[in-house]
């Protein structure tokens, strides 16, 4: 019989925990406001609009598999597609750990050669700073609600542009950067100079994959928003979604909880729906961003148990 390592029962166990209690503030925020609340949250799953939405999330997820593949591809380090891309899914399972830490594990299952857990560690890191770069020039237009005079798409698409290419300039010159006068301490955590080599590696298709990954999300915002008669463009879906991506992020409480939802109800709020719909909203929103990648994580969790009866948890060409 299988037996899993002591590392992956505490994060199945932290995932238990924040599923549990994700589930009771989320129905105690229906039982609060939940007679303003008229669109029903699991329709999301049930209807055509539904499926557009999680097929964007679902490509939203490859193309961050893919920058993954890329980058472990970088540190001779070899597998085919598909396996590559199971790992990387299976890894989703712990996204609600704290910072998303739980992901760390992909790197260290890779077989024949995994990567040793710094190695690991420092592609994780890579992969946190390309996410947060991708959220800040999507978040960019949501300024527009401290600055009511810029609420222009054609401005802020400018400065988005400007920033990634500012961006895109300091990710080229990173070779710069005097990472050899770092504490000893950090240095034996983390092999910075593996993070540095894959920001370096194929930086503007990194950079593509990640802006367009988070873009698709932002599509899906704005398809779901849409559905209920809300008329966001583009640029303002994924500016709210990823806002409050950032937020959450910042908090560093396990998915985020609490602090994701409450700065996506907000800003749907200001952004001029009802606090019933925009918590509606938020919920639907969060089910086909968050748990609905924690639950296809699960899945091929359980496909690599089933593959791999003798070395559970690796990649198996």
């Amino acid at each position: 019989m299988m037996r899993a390592p002591k590392s992956l029962k505490y994060q199945l166990l932290v995932l238990l925990l924040v599923l549990f209690t994700a589930v009771g503030l989320y129905q105690g925020a229906i039982q609060i406001w939940g007679r303003d609340i008229s669109v029903p949250i699991t329709d999301v799953f049930g209807t055509s609009t539904g499926v557009y939405v999680i097929v964007l999330c679902l490509l939203s997820y490859l193309l961050r598999g893919q920058r993954w593949l890329i980058w472990v591809k970088s540190q001779q380090v070899h597998t085919t597609w598909l396996a590559g891309m199971r790992v990387y899914l299976s890894a989703y399972t712990f996204t609600p750990t704290p910072g998303n830490f739980g992901e760390v594990v992909r790197g260290i299952l890779i077989k024949p050669r995994p990567l040793e857990f710094k190695n690991s560690l420092a592609i994780f890191a890579a992969e946190r700073l390309l996410d947060l770069f991708a959220l800040l020039v999507l978040a960019l237009p949501a300024l527009y609600f401290i600055w009511p005079v810029l609420a222009n798409d054609e401005y802020w698409l400018f400065a988005m542009v400007c920033f990634v290419v500012v961006g895109y300039v300091v990710i080229k010159n990173l070779h710069r950067l005097p990472l050899h006068k770092l504490p000893t301490w950090i240095k034996t955590k983390i092999d910075l100079e593996v993070t540095r080599q894959c920001l370096s590696h194929q930086s503007f298709l990194t950079l593509s994959l990640s802006i367009i990954a988070w873009l698709c999300q932002g599509v899906a915002v704005m398809v779901l928003c849409n559905a209920e008669g809300l008329s966001l463009t583009l640029i303002q879906a994924s500016s709210v979604y990823a806002l409050s991506m950032v937020v959450g992020a910042i908090s560093a409480i396990p998915a985020g909880l609490v602090s994701t939802e409450a700065s996506l109800t907000g800003l749907l709020i200001l952004s001029g729906v009802s606090a019933g719909l925009a918590l509606a909203l938020t919920l639907q929103i969060r089910l086909v961003t968050l748990w609905l990648a924690v639950a296809i994580g699960f899945v091929c969790l359980l496909l690599q148990f089933s593959l791999n009866r003798h070395s559970p948890l690796l990649i198996n060409d």
